[in-house]
């Protein structure tokens, strides 16, 4: 009679060609073979599990996961919970190894050997340093994940990239990584992914009237290929270690992202080879770092019990990109993919839309669809600013008497440089004034399509729908006190800055703190998963980055663009009155949009295998999305936080004291000490150490 045993599970990560994700969960309920062991001995009635089912990820060998951990010594020394992070990860079955500069520690050993051969290396010096390394690495350890921490800043010009108007003349790509004034310890690296581009980004003088790069006498009005606005910081460069970065060996990695040129990226091997996070640590801010990877380690020591209580909750805030591309497009095609189990709080833009026509009003006329609803209205005529210089003779109208329907003339003076006012102001029926003097504001009604969002069946709001707004947003997500306002994933779509996303969050309110410092704004207490599908939100350079914010307060993850990333417009038929952007689940795409959806589409398991952490889940829209049409989208895209933390990452163990850390790592399992306060640092929390400030591990 059998009265013990221990069960091994072998599977393949490899079905028919394609990866698959490993489980990160085993348990009686959800794993068939647990019904064939018990069909396959005498007393299958005995057969008692303890429940502790630890998620692991382990290969098909049994040899855990390869965790790396890439440093400084500086912040190894100094850092007062990288230790505490590590144990976490090692108890999860990680092989964990820590890599600073000059060494490499590993199973309480140590190896005088790091990524670099001094301290202090900055810069471009530093990123090659550190893919060499980890290129070398992998070949004979197979990094399954890596966390870079340190001060991801990729070099001084990166303060004048992507500004016309900051410097005259040309700022070479080369000129910039020779130059390591400002660079970070541990900075991304930047990648010349426009140098053959003809992205309207790229052009001075863009006339988006015609759609084209005007070429104005004298003037060269697309920037160079080597100028430094093509190009862009990335964490891409340290994931992707098989390709051939740059194939001429002029320096300068990925010359272009299209197959024209030298089309370094566009040729690029873009399947990553590891799965890669972050955690920026900027002016030395070790206090913040520590405050990260303990919410890091308390996040994956949770309770299965308290996790689902909150973490499949996706909160989906949708502004539009213009006046055809509705975000909510996006929200509705998550919800409708979602698996079971899942609940999903949306938040769309519930008003008209306005646009300002930079072209004759006669072409601004009212758009009925067929159903006979409104879809644009045009009114609100406004002035056409005097342009600064003239052509003699030259005529144009503007208002007067702070009417719009009363009008003066301008005429150009001899020389044509300056205007002056000539006539009186009399109606427009007296003197004929051309409509092209004029623009014209259309509002674009959305909200005449949409679904209604959930705040239309919220008590907080009255069950009143409402528009998109920040104020909205921190107000729906700082609402502890109801269970659907807790999320575990958040994934939004609008225009973006640094540090802002337009009517959805800027990092001054992020970041906003009470007087004794805590947060009012977002829920730290249940950090999510976010997918930023707006422009330059995890832009290095800047301390204020939102991406960076976000995983200091609301967030254990943070995916978003580094520079401006690329969306496809959504189409709207006229005779049927529908939208429609059928890039967003199209798995052969590129666009910023597409990125969100399969992220989350994958960070949810609505594929059916299961949710994956959230590194693995960016590498499958790496892997799967074509990119073929705009790869500055693969590259720009960056992860903030633990790259091997997902949904359901979680143990499920008992919480004796309802702390929602699991027993087998609380440091005083009895009694509620979510801080884990340990300030003699013996393995004991202060709640219940017997002699506070003596290590006696009691």
């Amino acid at each position: 009679k059998i009265v013990s045993g221990t069960l091994t599970v072998n599977y393949s990560t490899y079905t028919g060609g394609e990866t698959v994700a490993p489980p990160v969960r085993l348990s009686p309920s959800n794993i068939s073979i647990f019904n064939e062991v018990q069909d396959s001995v005498v007393n299958a009635d005995e057969i008692q599990f303890s429940g502790n089912y630890v998620p692991r990820l382990a290969a098909v060998s049994g040899k855990a996961d390869t965790y790396y951990i890439l440093t400084t010594e500086h912040i190894k020394n100094n850092s007062t919970m990288l230790d505490l992070f590590i144990k976490s990860k090692v108890a999860r079955n990680f092989d964990v190894y820590l890599v600073t500069e000059i060494a490499t520690y590993h199973n309480n050993s140590v190896n005088n050997s790091g990524w670099s051969t001094q301290i202090g290396l900055k810069g471009n010096a530093a990123a090659e340093n550190i893919r060499s390394y980890l290129t070398e690495s992998n070949r004979f350890f197979d990094i399954d994940y890596l966390l870079l921490i340190g001060d991801p800043h990729p070099g001084t010009c990166a303060i004048q990239a992507g500004n016309m108007n900051r410097f005259v003349g040309l700022t070479k790509v080369q000129d910039c990584l020779n130059d390591d004034t400002d660079a970070g310890d541990v900075p991304m690296k930047w990648i010349n992914i426009g140098a053959s581009s003809s992205w309207s980004g790229f052009c001075r003088d863009w006339d988006s009237a015609n759609g084209v790069c005007n070429n104005n006498p004298g003037v060269t009005d697309w920037l160079e290929p080597e100028d430094i606005r093509r190009a862009s910081p990335s964490d891409f460069y340290y994931s992707a270690l098989t390709g051939n970065w740059d194939t001429n060996g002029d320096g300068l990695v990925g010359d272009g992202e299209s197959s024209g040129g030298e089309a370094e990226l566009y040729n690029l091997d873009k399947d990553p080879d590891l799965s890669l996070g972050r955690i920026p640590v900027y002016n030395n801010n070790i206090s913040e770092l520590d405050k990260i990877l303990f919410k890091s380690v308390l996040y994956e020591n949770e309770t299965m019990a308290s996790s689902e209580l909150w973490r499949k909750n996706i909160f989906l805030p949708m502004v539009p990109s213009d006046e055809t591309t509705p975000g909510w497009l996006l929200g509705q095609a998550i919800i409708d993919t979602l698996p079971a189990g899942f609940n999903h709080y949306s938040l769309y833009w519930n008003a008209p839309y306005p646009k300002t026509h930079d072209n004759s009003l006669a072409s601004c006329n009212d758009i009925v669809d067929g159903t006979g609803v409104d879809y644009r209205t045009c009114g609100n005529v406004q002035n056409r600013a005097l342009p600064a210089a003239c052509n003699a003779g030259e005529e144009i109208y503007t208002f007067c008497n702070n009417r719009t329907d009363f009008f003066q003339k301008h005429e150009c003076v001899a020389g044509g440089n300056a205007w002056q006012l000539s006539g009186i102001c009399s109606l427009n029926k007296d003197l004929g004034v051309p409509q092209s003097d004029f623009f014209c504001v259309c509002d674009y009604h959305f909200e005449n399509y949409q679904p209604a969002d959930s705040t239309s069946t919220d008590a907080m709001f009255g069950n009143v729908d409402q528009n998109i707004s920040e104020n909205a947003v921190t107000q729906i997500w700082n609402d502890t006190n109801d269970d659907k306002h807790i999320f575990g994933a958040v994934t939004w779509w609008t225009h973006g800055g640094v540090s802002s996303a337009s009517h959805v969050l800027r990092s001054v309110n992020v970041l906003l703190t009470d007087a004794g410092g805590n947060w009012i704004n977002l829920d730290d207490s249940h950090p999510a998963h976010t997918f930023q599908v707006s422009c330059q939100n995890s832009w290095p350079e800047s301390p204020l980055n939102l991406a960076y914010s976000l995983l200091r307060n609301g967030a254990v993850t943070a995916i978003s663009g580094a520079r401006n990333t690329n969306y496809e417009d959504s189409e709207f038929d006229i005779p049927s009155g529908t939208f429609s952007n059928p890039a967003i689940t199209d798995n052969n795409g590129w666009a910023n949009e597409t990125m969100g959806y399969f992220y989350t589409y994958y960070l949810t398991g609505s594929d059916g295998s299961g949710p994956l952490v959230s590194g693995r889940a960016l590498n499958r829209v790496q892997e799967e999305l074509d990119f073929n049409s705009f790869r500055r989208n693969l590259v720009l895209f960056n992860l903030y936080g633990d790259p091997s933390l997902g949904i359901e990452t979680y143990y499920d163990e008992k919480d004796s004291d309802g702390d929602r850390i699991r027993d087998g790592f609380d440091n005083c399992p009895h009694v509620s000490n979510p801080n884990q306060l340990d300030s003699d640092g013996d393995g004991v929390g202060d709640v219940c150490d017997s002699c506070q400030g003596v290590y006696n591990e009691r």
